[in-house]
């Protein structure tokens, strides 16, 4: 189950979040300090489960098509945005197949998530109520402490976390 007002997903045997956060390519000294304090926070509820996921995806179509949509929105349908089509389909077919000749170099979409999960002791309404409190005070703990990392949190939404699966399943 969903709870859509705090972004809390209600699981079998516990409690959890999902965070997408934007890839870094290098991460600075304040980065891995603020990362560090995540993981080691001594606030962390026992038997909480963090994972990361970095997923490479040539699932790039509507990104593509929103940069379009934004220059022909911006610039019309002129010069700029033909260019911007026939980007569009250089990017599309180098997700199919490399574009630069004797190299595997395929077009890729990085996506970085975060998934939390904190366990219930008792399944129990009035134990989902005080572990989604929880839960919630912990997202937003570590929303904030991605945020000073520059990972850029957002939250994944119960539509979202299921495109993605669908993805991950059947890829």
């Amino acid at each position: 189950a969903y709870d859509e007002e705090h972004n809390i997903y209600a699981l079998d045997d516990g409690i959890g979040f999902v965070l997408e956060c934007s890839p870094l390519s290098l991460a600075g000294s304040d980065t891995v300090s603020a990362l560090r304090g995540i993981l080691e926070s001594s606030s962390n509820p026992s038997g909480m489960c963090m994972q990361f996921m970095l997923l490479s995806t040539t699932d790039i179509k509507p990104l593509l098509d929103q940069y379009v949509l934004l220059r022909e929105i911006r610039n019309g349908n002129n010069l700029y945005t033909e260019f911007c089509k026939k980007r569009r389909e250089y990017y599309l077919e180098g997700s199919k197949k490399s574009i630069l000749s004797g190299y595997d170099y395929v077009v890729r979409d990085f996506r970085l998530f975060n998934s939390i999960k904190l366990p219930l002791k008792l399944r129990t309404p009035d134990e989902y109520r005080r572990a989604k409190s929880k839960a919630s005070e912990l997202k937003n703990t570590i929303t904030q402490a991605l945020r000073t990392s520059y990972l850029h949190p957002r939250t994944v939404s119960e539509t979202e976390l299921v495109y993605l699966l669908k993805m991950l399943i059947n890829h």
